[in-house]
């Protein structure tokens, strides 16, 4: 019988480090940079409004209509306390009635 020898294995490749690797990776990484960069430059606007937010500065400007709906109501407050002070001190110079008093016997 004859014996048949095996070739020996082809040697591997050495990696190729001035290209950057293989083009997927490069695609990958770059891939994956540019989604970072949108999604910055997208969210950022939102991001800065919730801080604003947060910090109590959110509401900026203020509404000329609510300014004046709320300086009518404080006026019309004041109104009902005058009143209710002029009521209060009507009944505190008002004698008490007596009540007449049933004779069920």
């Amino acid at each position: 019988m004859m014996f048949l020898q095996i070739p020996p294995l082809p040697p591997t490749p050495a990696p190729e480090i001035a290209s950057g690797g293989p083009p997927e990776a490069v695609f990958i990484a770059a891939t994956m940079i540019a989604i970072a960069i949108v999604a910055g430059i997208l969210l950022y606007p939102l991001i800065k409004a919730f801080a604003k937010r947060l910090e109590g500065r959110g509401a900026g400007a203020t509404d000329p209509m609510l300014l004046d709906r709320v300086a009518d109501l404080e006026h019309r407050l004041a109104e009902a306390e005058e009143r209710i002070d002029f009521n209060e001190r009507m009944l505190a110079q008002r004698e008490p009635l007596a009540l007449p008093r049933d004779k069920a016997d």
